[in-house]
């Protein structure tokens, strides 16, 4: 599963409502495990805090921003006219407003990410037989399926960041004063070889 569908689907208000029941306790069998208690938890600060957070739409954004920076990367980064120049502008805007998203995502939610994959692998560490009394007395298969899928996803979600990040940078030095000058060092150019 992509980190944007898994994100949406883990994170969406209804899944999160649903996931989380309002009359749960602590002491309900399906919450005892260390795993389902920082699951548990980790939604519930996500509800809280990103209560109203169009999750579908921003993953989906993130996403076409990418292909966007990528293609205009791979075709237009090194043009020398004010077109690209005013494009990279817009373009590196798009990239600031999900990046801006995406680093306080990270900084709300990743310790309790890293505590969760911590809690995940000590249990995966764990002889099988022990591991599966626990998974079976506490319910905890599917628990620990969501887990293992929403960690491989936020993963796959930081990797995503690093790679927006790269992007930015380098659409930055297509409207750099560099760029500025050469466009219109190219635009003098086409003015002195058009017949007039």
């Amino acid at each position: 599963m992509e980190w944007h569908t898994c994100l949406s689907e883990q994170f969406s208000k209804a899944d999160a409502v649903h996931a989380v029941e309002p009359n749960a306790t602590p002491t309900d069998a399906e919450f005892q495990s260390p795993l389902s208690l920082e699951y548990l938890e980790l939604k519930l600060a996500v509800r809280e805090i990103y209560f109203d957070f169009d999750w579908k739409s921003w993953a989906k954004a993130a996403c076409l921003v990418q292909k966007e920076a990528e293609c205009f990367y791979a075709n237009h980064l090194l043009s020398d006219d004010f077109q690209t120049i005013s494009q990279a502008r817009a373009l590196d805007m798009d990239l600031t407003e999900v990046l801006t998203i995406a680093r306080q995502l990270m900084v709300d939610l990743g310790p309790r990410v890293d505590s969760l994959s911590q809690t995940l692998n000590a249990l995966q560490k764990r002889p099988s037989n022990a591991k599966n009394r626990i998974l079976q007395q506490d319910g905890q298969g599917e628990v620990e399926l969501n887990v293992v899928q929403f960690t491989s996803a936020w993963q796959e979600f930081l990797t995503h960041v690093v790679s927006l990040e790269g992007l930015s940078r380098d659409i930055k030095l297509a409207y750099s004063s560099i760029a500025v000058d050469a466009a219109q060092q190219n635009q003098n150019q086409q003015r002195e070889e058009t017949p007039g």
